[in-house]
């Protein structure tokens, strides 16, 4: 019997639930909206409009919660689901512009001793997310009451995609609204499947063989162990069509955990499959491979990287080590992916896992410190490397480089 790709209650996730569910009804517009949910819209509103510690966070650090503009693209492109994008997309800034600030420990004592927050935990990462919290907060504020530009695109976003359609993969009828928020970013944003499609198999290790080598290629790279349709650092990476594709595949593999079941770990089945690519090894810690200038790379991504940095001639060392820090690097031994001058470049290959986010909050934060540009690279850039190392062959041809 096949399993579905991911299961969850539809008749719970009935829009607007399936965008914001508990105490605060956080709804961008009105359409679609009941008697009830639009008198509790109505008393979010309110109770934003009064909350106090907003306006002395907001006060105290800058203005921050009203730095982060929205890019009207998000809007257009996922409409009542933009929440989640727009917060992944500000989530470095926030803490780029509160570590440093000034006030930051005065707000941090004033989140600690508020009532309002007392079930909030305390430390620094949660302070951030509030934060980050707060600004999408201040930015529905000004959508639902006077910002008739972007509260139209997300009404015209409703208006394009409210009427029920059919499943690209299953061809099950379902309706776009009543997707969960975090499967609807989970995907990334793919709109044409339903999600609950019953496409897992149970293949046999024979099949295998065959099946696992073409879902790697597909892929392009190599899939990560905790790989998931639904898994925001694989979907990111994809065009729509592709996340499509490989789904379908995905299915026909058994997913991940079969795999794992069937050779033991997800790498041994790549091995044994003969899936990896020529040039990659396995070692007690994971993948490694050699970039074109002998650099050894952690995985493919990597070895991109290092790759496109060697063919544009930036010259660049690999894992330089972040200075000590009392709480973020007690032992000085967290590295950075390479340098290049005085610059240093992450590649956060497994972002939107709970752990790895912390490690690499702590690194944007030890960079901010400690005053060093820092580069971030996620799985959705892996397209468009020259967009974010683009200004590295400027300085290059300026001179402005330091090795």
């Amino acid at each position: 019997m096949l399993k579905p790709l991911i299961h969850f209650d539809i008749n719970y996730y009935k829009y607007p639930k399936s965008i914001c569910r508990g105490y605060f009804a956080k709804y961008p517009i009105k359409n679609g909206l009941s008697l009830i949910d639009s008198e509790n819209r109505l008393k979010w509103i309110k109770y934003f409009e009064q909350n106090k510690l907003v306006e002395i966070i907001n006060n105290k650090l800058n203005g921050i919660l009203h730095k982060h503009e929205i890019n009207d693209d998000l809007l257009k492109e996922h409409g009542i689901f933009f929440e989640r994008f727009y917060k992944t997309s500000i989530k470095s800034s926030i803490i780029k512009d509160t570590i440093l600030n000034e006030n930051f420990q005065e707000i941090e004592r004033l989140i600690n001793d508020s009532e309002e927050y007392s079930h909030f935990s305390k430390n620094k990462h949660d302070i951030f997310y509030l934060i980050t919290d707060l600004s999408y907060d201040s930015l529905l504020y000004k959508i639902t009451q006077n910002d008739k530009y972007r509260s139209g695109l997300v009404e015209e976003w409703y208006n394009l995609h409210s009427t029920k359609r059919n499943c690209i993969i299953c061809d099950a009828e379902y309706n776009l609204l009543d997707t969960p928020d975090w499967v609807y970013f989970s995907s990334n944003g793919n709109k044409n499947c339903c999600f609950q499609c019953n496409i897992i198999e149970k293949p046999t290790k024979a099949a295998l063989n065959k099946i696992i080598p073409r879902f790697v290629e597909e892929c392009g790279f190599i899939p990560k162990t905790n790989t998931h349709p639904l898994e925001y650092s694989f979907s990111s990476r994809l065009t729509h069509d592709k996340w499509i594709s490989l789904t379908k595949l995905y299915g026909e593999m058994g997913g991940i955990d079969h795999v794992k079941g069937k050779f033991g770990s997800w790498f041994k089945g790549m091995i044994d499959t003969k899936a990896i690519p020529n040039g990659v090894k396995l070692s007690p810690r994971g993948i490694w491979c050699l970039s074109d200038d002998g650099h050894q790379c952690h995985s493919i991504d990597e070895q991109i990287i290092d790759n496109w940095l060697y063919a544009n001639n930036i010259q660049h060392s690999r894992e330089p080590l972040y200075p000590k820090h009392e709480t973020l690097n007690q032992h000085g031994k967290r590295r950075a992916d390479w340098k290049v001058g005085e610059i240093f470049i992450e590649y956060f290959g497994l972002v939107g896992d709970i752990d790895y986010d912390k490690k690499m909050s702590e690194k944007i934060m030890l960079a901010s410190i400690n005053n060093i540009e820092l580069i971030e690279i996620y799985p959705i850039d892996m397209n468009f490397l020259k967009n974010k190392l683009g200004a590295l062959i400027e300085n290059r041809e300026t001179g402005t480089d330091h090795d």
